[in-house]
């Protein structure tokens, strides 16, 4: 029988018993369909996607955003959908020293000083008689107005390869500067001259004063995050992935990098010696997945209008380059999924090219394109993808979410073959989309935005409300976690519907009707993928085999770090599990009884 962790990684008794009271009936006055509401306080501005990850270990599944050069959220959870954003305290903002510099409001006046705050420019204001001067240098040119008495005077400088746009200031009196350079996603250095006091300096909307008199500020442009143990510590680290300047990024190559932030504790620190090269990659995308096959997680990037980034992991922790193998077997897709067609437990990748589908496999070391699949979208960018083994045959199938129009690709013995959703009674457009057995009957139905849910029945699918957005939505992020820890899972959508405004707003849906047996997995693997991607895990129940895949959850747009499974088992308290490890080690572990979470150790 499979060893399972014990209690640590599981739900408390007293949980397990009141989610398991609350499973097994509607909550009182629920009707069928029925969601709790629940607003979300998150940064919202130009949101960039939206994603699942226990970030702080603690067996809670949390919420975390990317919001390009504004304020993302990491929202911990308590364990029964209450959050506290931890972005600051964890040191995840863009600037760490200056939380708060990544939030356009202004720090509050409180007296004589000089203030500093961004909004879509570097906004310098002073108060007081005391003359105030200094510089900033920045990579890119810039545009400077003043008010007062204040003056610019630029410089261009050359130093570590680069040339530098210099603004000399000098400000007294009441008196601004504004700064626009012709990109902002990236560090620029401020020097205030003595002997005007640091006690006087003001950053960011929390108005931090600096420690040194020269001091960087970073708007850092963050698209996606894959969240996992690359580090061997036991808990997940960040490999954030960067824009590129909007194509200027070759302008100014070697200074702009991807993130490694190896958490400590509950704080995140860059790793300095990671070995991650950028490049000129204008990144979309992050994830980690073994496509070296070595064993060991590897690091990818997707890139605007290139060829994804691979970065292979070393025995010491150190990542190299090994794009070349994907990008010789002509992946040139920036929408990928690693993923098993196969029954086989062999490693590929699905790319989202315009209006087709790519797949490759590994065989032998290599990467080889098994051809193109037809698709019913125009843009790769707008495709989002949502996998489960819908139809119970034991293999993978993907739902491709687009706005243009989605493709429903099943799964024959490895192949996937392209069909319009439509004709099983799913919608034939959607802006995302999420498999998820929100009843918890031991079918897969799908979410999506739009449209909001389809139960399943037989193969075939019908509206059944839940949570719905309506017809205007123009953009959408998409999560389904288990929040609350009861069994069931909430839905989280993110939406934007005014042309004229980037804000999105965010709504938990908590499911109250999940009405049948249940069970959540999460495996542990060995150190080199401490959250075993790419395992597969069966469940056998009242006569029925459910199959689910490590990572097949991820319904993130650009990220990655939501690796637990979920089984609804309908009448059945208990169900046997086997687990396939990414090594291609089998394990029986057995019986286990419904209704709790279990972790199962490597």
């Amino acid at each position: 029988m499979g060893r399972l962790a014990a209690v640590g990684r599981m739900l408390t008794a007293a949980v397990i018993a009141w989610a398991g009271l609350i499973a097994h009936a509607p909550h009182a006055g629920a009707a069928p369909g029925d969601f709790d509401r629940m607003a979300l306080e998150i940064s919202d501005f130009h949101l960039f996607d939206l994603g699942t990850a226990d970030f702080d270990a603690d067996g809670d599944l949390d919420l975390f955003t990317t919001n390009h050069l504004n304020r993302q959220s990491a929202l911990a959870n308590d364990g029964s959908a209450g959050f506290e954003d931890r972005i600051y305290a964890a040191r995840l903002a863009q600037t760490p020293a200056f939380p708060g510099w990544d939030d356009s409001q202004a720090p509050r006046v409180s007296g004589p000083g000089l203030y500093l705050s961004q909004k879509r420019r570097l906004i310098l204001r002073h108060v007081g008689r005391r003359r105030t001067r200094g510089s900033v240098a920045f990579l890119f040119p810039f545009r400077a107005n003043s008010t007062g008495n204040a003056s610019v005077q630029p410089r261009r400088r050359r130093a570590r390869g680069f040339t530098r746009f210099v603004a000399e200031f000098d400000l007294r009196g009441r008196s601004s500067i504004r700064l626009k350079p012709t990109r902002l996603a990236h560090p620029f250095m401020v020097q205030v001259r003595s002997p005007y006091p640091l006690s006087r300096v003001f950053v960011g909307a929390q108005g931090v004063n600096p420690r040194r008199r020269a001091f960087t500020l970073y708007r850092r442009d963050r698209h996606g995050v894959a969240w996992a143990d690359v580090g061997g510590a036991a808990s997940p680290d960040a490999f954030i992935v960067r824009g590129g300047l909007r194509g200027r990024i070759r302008d100014v190559r070697g200074a702009i990098q991807d993130e490694l932030l190896a958490q400590e504790g509950e704080r995140f620190f860059p790793l300095r010696s990671s070995g991650l090269r950028k490049g000129n990659c204008r990144g979309r995308a992050a994830g980690a997945a073994d496509l070296v096959g070595d064993r060991r997680l590897d690091l990818f990037a997707t890139c605007k209008h290139a060829f994804p980034r691979v970065y292979r992991q070393g025995p010491r922790g150190r990542f190299s380059d090994a794009s070349g193998a994907l990008r010789r077997a002509g992946l040139d897709a920036w929408v990928i999924r690693p993923l098993h067609l196969n029954r086989g437990g062999r490693q590929e990748i699905l790319g989202v090219r315009d209006e087709s589908f790519v797949v490759l496999s590994r065989d032998s070391g290599s990467w080889r394109s098994r051809g193109t699949v037809p698709g019913r979208h125009r843009r790769a960018q707008d495709t989002t993808l949502t996998t489960a083994d819908h139809d119970n045959d034991g293999d993978l199938d993907v739902y491709a979410a687009a706005s243009s129009g989605s493709t429903l690709l099943v799964n024959r013995r490895g192949r996937l073959r392209p069909s319009d959703p439509r004709r099983v009674g799913l919608p034939g457009r959607a802006l995302a989309a999420s498999w998820v057995d929100a009843d918890n009957d031991g079918d897969q139905d799908l979410h999506t935005v739009p449209g909001g849910l389809y139960r399943q029945e037989g193969g075939r699918f019908a509206p059944a409300g839940g949570p719905r957005s309506p017809a205007t939505t123009l953009e959408a992020r998409l999560a389904w976690p288990d929040l609350d820890s009861d069994g069931a899972r909430d839905a989280v959508i993110s939406r934007r519907a005014d042309r004229s405004s980037r804000k999105f707003r965010t709504v938990a849906h908590l499911n109250r009707v999940a009405s049948g047996h249940w069970l959540e997995v999460e495996l542990e693997g060995p150190a080199a993928n401490r959250q075993a991607i790419g395992a597969r895990v069966e469940a056998r129940a009242g006569g029925e085999r459910q199959v689910q895949w490590v990572g097949q959850n991820e319904t993130s747009l650009y990220s990655q770090g939501h690796y637990r499974v979920y089984f609804g088992l309908g009448a059945s308290d208990e169900a046997r599990l086997r687990v396939r490890w990414p090594d291609g080690a089998a394990e029986n572990v057995g019986a286990v009884a419904a209704d709790q979470l279990v972790s199962i150790a490597r």
